[in-house]
């Protein structure tokens, strides 16, 4: 608020973004975390140079151009085209996804009969094989 830049701590201003961003629960993208950190680390060079250097000030034209382009008018139209080519695209696969649904809903068709592995004669043949085995063994 019209402070020179050296009386202001560029730390605090981060700790102070960072807890209002947790108070209020937003999320910070990568890409502000990263240009915040980028200008932090640039103004300390500048600091080093020219302590009464304004970062914030001097990069404004730059900063203040992408922000506009990013989160003006522009970039929000941008994210609206987007979100309605997505859109389209989901509406356009819609039927499909309808067919396949429904198709989930129907019951399975029955299981067919199941088959006997062995004719019945073989179990004819092992219960009289068993028989005479049996009538052998107590003949001895």
């Amino acid at each position: 608020h019209g402070k020179p830049a050296e009386e202001v701590s560029m730390g605090r201003v981060l700790l102070q973004l960072f807890d209002y961003t947790h108070t209020f629960g937003m999320s910070l993208r990568p890409e502000l975390v990263l240009l915040q950190k980028t200008m932090v680390q640039v103004e300390g060079v500048a600091r080093a140079i020219d302590p009464s250097h304004n970062i914030w000030f001097a990069s404004e034209p730059v900063v203040g151009g992408w922000i506009r382009r990013s989160f003006g008018p522009e970039g929000a139209a941008k994210l609206v085209a987007g979100n309605v080519k997505e859109i389209t695209n989901r509406l356009k696969r819609l039927p499909e996804v309808m067919d396949r649904f429904e198709a989930s809903l129907e019951p399975p068709a029955p299981l067919p009969p199941p088959t006997r592995r062995f004719a019945p004669w073989w179990g004819w043949f092992g219960f009289i094989t068993a028989l005479v085995a049996l009538a052998i063994w107590a003949a001895k």
